[in-house]
């Protein structure tokens, strides 16, 4: 019993024709660049949110980033806490640049953090993508 890939390919044209649209095709797609290239830049945007709090510019903070005082002094508790294993959840939407944010307050040890955020983004990217690959694979085949 095989899956009908007509109206997907009827879809893609109808995007590409109407909207310029460009679309993915998933068998030429590399699973593992998508992973680092998507994890490098959350990791820089997390380590960058890390800074802000460690230079404790109030202004930066909720001009840039929207984060307000107190959300910051809230996670802040937790990052003295825990400390930096604390960076391991950083790649929770909504909440990840505030933590990100309270570590650089509390001023946990920089590698370690780095370490530990890397780590735990690049985590939730490997699970995403291989939930992609996954389901592309029973598409593909």
């Amino acid at each position: 019993m095989g899956i009908e890939c007509a109206p997907v390919c009827e879809c893609r044209g109808f995007l590409r024709k109407h909207y310029g649209a460009q679309t993915v095709d998933l068998r030429e797609w590399n699973g593992l660049l998508t992973t680092l290239f998507a994890t490098a830049g959350n990791w820089a945007g997390g380590m960058v949110s890390y800074y802000m709090g460690h230079f404790g510019k109030w202004e930066w903070i909720e001009k840039y980033m929207r984060v307000s005082h107190e959300r910051v002094l809230k996670y802040q508790r937790y990052a003295e806490k825990y400390g930096f294993w604390y960076a391991l959840i950083t790649w929770l939407p909504g909440i990840g640049d505030p933590i990100a944010i309270a570590l650089g307050f509390a001023r946990t040890r920089v590698v370690p953090t780095m370490i530990l955020m890397l780590i735990g983004k690049g985590g939730r990217y490997a699970v995403i993508i291989w939930m992609v690959q996954s389901g592309r694979d029973c598409f593909l085949h």
